[in-house]
């Protein structure tokens, strides 16, 4: 997928839906245990949700209030421009075009990633001890 193949669902959920908590019936939705989701054309401020696969067990969630208007549902992307990677992230899978682990005829695509000096790595601070002292546990 390319950066720009995301869209801001979150942007779009609060400009139009105002109720995902409770079902048609008054019942609380626990969407934490859902495992189906469905949005029908022919309802469009409904979803429906299922706890199970069974094709006849769908909860009916009115989404919004009244009519929704149709610049509501305008998506927006979430990025206008490739996102950079950090500077350890990149230096990681250069090694990594280097020792051949990633093929040759990939290595131009990770050399064109853009790098942020600024970025900090989400797994910059975590000591690879930790990882060696599970290595030995089996």
């Amino acid at each position: 997928m390319r950066f720009d193949d995301f869209y801001d669902l979150k942007a779009l959920k609060s400009r139009t839906a105002s109720n995902m908590k409770i079902d048609i019936c008054g019942k609380r939705v626990n969407w934490l245990c859902i495992k189906w989701i469905q949005v029908r054309k022919d309802k469009p401020n409904y979803i429906f949700v299922n706890y199970s696969f069974d094709p006849e067990e769908f909860l009916e969630i009115r989404v919004t209030r009244g009519r929704m208007q149709q610049n509501d549902s305008t998506l927006t992307k979430c990025f206008n421009s490739k996102l950079p990677i950090s500077t350890v992230k990149t230096n990681d899978l250069m090694s990594l075009c280097r020792t051949k682990i990633i093929p040759e005829e990939n290595h131009t695509y990770y050399e064109s990633l853009q790098t942020s000096k600024t970025l900090k790595d989400e797994m910059s601070d975590i000591d690879d001890s930790e990882f060696e002292e599970n290595d030995n546990l089996g």
